[in-house]
């Protein structure tokens, strides 16, 4: 059993990881090409019409999927899966009303949305893209329900139909719009049309998935009331709902604050958004592609450790491994970006863009470990029952991040710097916070050297290495050839360091597909 459980988690970590990583990947490819299009004003307006979409679509789909796949997981593991159709009928007809709701909102209050945020031309983005509210609602709710079954496949190949959409779409109509000679905010409204297109894909193919997928139900129809399963999925939700929410006000706040705050320090309307547009698009573009790795951890670790707690069973071994994993990935993430963040945002974007994003991005980079720490913990105490304790330090952090951002940005010699500087504070509090509830909570005791001082360590060996080859081989070679080649050496230094210095032991790699396979073959390198 406990192999199966093991195979359990690592089949869905792995399905989400690749889905994620390609996700990122093509994210990433759609930003380059866009902000050489529209520039740094452009995608000014276009992500402050996206991070309103991503907070309303937090609000809308953060808490339903996640309580929808535990009382399914639930409901299996005590057999009762005759219950499962009931529980998804009553959550898709929910996730409809409320998809709808917000997509109504966002599009009547476009208008009054953006000049909430001093960017009044962004309107058109924010009309653009309110229709994707509704559709990723029902895709949300489907992946919900197909994730308390284990099957993460559906869930990721829509992602990816979603992100490849967004990039096909987007792209063919911002260069209409241009050949079209229409202003740069119109333009932005056209390339933002493509994620709502993409969705729009994602949701059919979730639909239609939904309709070929007949699991093995009880023969007795569910006696459960929808009243009833309302009500759970409402209690479960809510907390979650919440905390997330709050955390993607950040972004909001992001922008409020942000461009506020560098027209009073002395900065034109149009200089404050083309900064906005290039932290965004550079800095919190290559900040955000190491949460590929960790997010489909704390997905997965949700209705695979609600089913174990339910069973009566200990999570202790899975929390810890979980925790351990986070630090061992997003560690030496951090570092690097924080050692080579401008040689690699010159392989992206244009060096002008790449100058003025790097500082931001190097001041950002320990949040790629904040964050981290704070997607697996949360998750740990939504699936053991405490979804309330993260609102908690979620307002805590968001308190934070909105002093402090303020403070910083308005401090000589820090300015621009302040904005990703808030946002470390913000999630440094959350983790700090989120960890002493998991302790009092769950009772899990988490090795500090083992868990932390250890990858740490290894982290800085491999972020020296690398700040030490590409000095050295900038020298004599192209700049680009050389932030590659010293990336590989400190993935290869860091693989070395992580297995001599034991922070990576059996019982973690165990957790792999073919883990026991993996564990032999290092055996036989004397690596464990």
């Amino acid at each position: 059993m406990k192999s199966d459980n093991k195979s359990a988690l690592a089949s869905g970590v792995v399905i989400l990881t690749a889905a994620n990583l390609l996700v990122k990947v093509i994210g990433l490819v759609f930003k380059i090409p866009i902000q050489r299009l529209i520039g740094d004003e452009g995608m000014g307006y276009f992500n402050m019409a996206y991070n309103i979409y991503s907070w309303l679509y937090l609000v809308s789909t953060a808490g339903l999927p996640v309580a929808l796949s535990v009382m399914i997981s639930k409901a299996t593991a005590q057999g009762k899966s005759a219950d499962t159709k009931a529980i998804f009928r009553t959550s898709c007809t929910l996730f409809a009303l409320i998809g709808t709701a917000s997509a109504l909102f966002m599009g009547i209050f476009a208008r009054q949305i953006a000049r909430s945020v001093e960017i009044d031309n962004a309107y058109l983005c924010a009309i653009a893209i309110a229709p994707t509210l509704f559709f990723i609602c029902i895709s949300s709710s489907v992946r919900g329900y197909f994730q308390g079954f284990g099957n993460m496949t559906v869930t990721a190949v829509s992602q990816v139909i979603e992100s490849l959409g967004k990039v096909t779409f987007g792209l063919l109509l911002a260069v209409y719009s241009i050949k079209k000679g229409y202003p740069v905010y119109v333009t932005a409204a056209y390339a933002i049309s493509g994620v709502t297109l993409g969705t729009l894909a994602s949701m059919l193919f979730c639909l239609v998935s939904k309709c070929f997928f007949s699991p093995e139900t009880d023969k007795e129809k569910s006696t459960c009331k929808y009243s009833d399963i309302l009500k759970r999925l409402v209690i479960i939700a809510l907390p979650i709902t919440v905390s997330s929410s709050i955390m993607g006000l950040t972004n909001v706040i992001d922008t409020v604050i942000s461009v506020g705050r560098l027209r009073d320090i002395g900065y034109a309307s149009k200089a404050a958004t083309e900064i906005y547009g290039n932290y965004t698009t550079l800095a919190v573009s290559l900040y955000n592609m190491p949460s590929v790795l960790i997010y489909p951890i704390a997905c997965a670790i949700v209705p695979h450790l609600t089913k174990h707690l339910s069973q009566g069973k200990s999570g202790n071994t899975i929390i810890s491994s979980c925790i351990k994993t986070c630090c061992v990935i997003s560690m030496p993430c951090a570092v690097g970006l924080g050692v080579l963040s401008y040689p690699i945002l010159c392989l992206l974007f244009p060096q002008d863009s790449a100058q003025l994003a790097s500082a931001m991005l190097t001041m950002l980079s320990p949040a790629v470990f904040l964050y981290a720490m704070m997607a697996i913990t949360n998750s740990v105490l939504q699936a053991s029952g405490n979804e309330r304790l993260p609102i908690i330090s979620m307002i805590t952090g968001i308190a934070v991040k909105l002093v402090s951002s303020y403070i910083f940005i308005g401090v000589d010699g820090i300015g621009r710097l302040g904005i990703p500087l808030g946002t470390c504070m913000c999630y440094l509090t959350i983790v700090i916070m989120n960890f002493i509830f998991v302790g009092n909570k769950t009772k899990v005791r988490v090795k500090l050297f083992k868990t932390f001082v250890l990858p740490l360590m290894c982290a800085l060996i491999c972020g020296l290495c690398a700040y030490i080859a590409n000095k050295t081989l900038s020298s004599f070679t192209d700049q680009n050839l050389s932030v590659l080649l010293s990336i590989t050496l400190a993935v290869l230094v860091y693989g070395v360091c992580v297995f001599k210095f034991k922070a990576v032991e059996k019982s973690d790699i165990e957790y792999l597909p073919k883990g026991e396979h993996i564990c032999r073959m290092l055996g036989k390198l004397k690596l464990i």
